[in-house]
């Protein structure tokens, strides 16, 4: 099983980092950086969705939060590499 090597490695975390308390700014930082109720009413437009429950429309919001910034990082690095940045 040399394959769960690599496994361990990413389950390390520092014990510094877990017992301090998360900064004011942090705490008054947006979750989710998109508006949750536009969301929401962009999977209710779809016919074949009757329910939306409010866990669902935050990950979709994290996902496409996450996806937009591994896009513009994508490209960017792209653009950065022939030289048009």
């Amino acid at each position: 099983m040399a394959e769960n090597g690599g496994d361990e490695e990413m389950q390390e975390t520092n014990p510094e980092n877990e017992s301090q308390e998360p900064s004011e700014s942090d705490k008054n930082e947006r979750v989710n950086k998109l508006p949750l109720t536009r969301i929401k009413h962009l999977i209710k437009m779809d016919p074949d969705v009757t329910l939306a429950s409010q866990d669902a429309v935050i990950m979709i919001a994290k996902a496409t939060v996450s996806f937009s910034k591994l896009f513009t990082n994508f490209f960017f690095c792209q653009e950065k590499t022939q030289g048009r940045v």
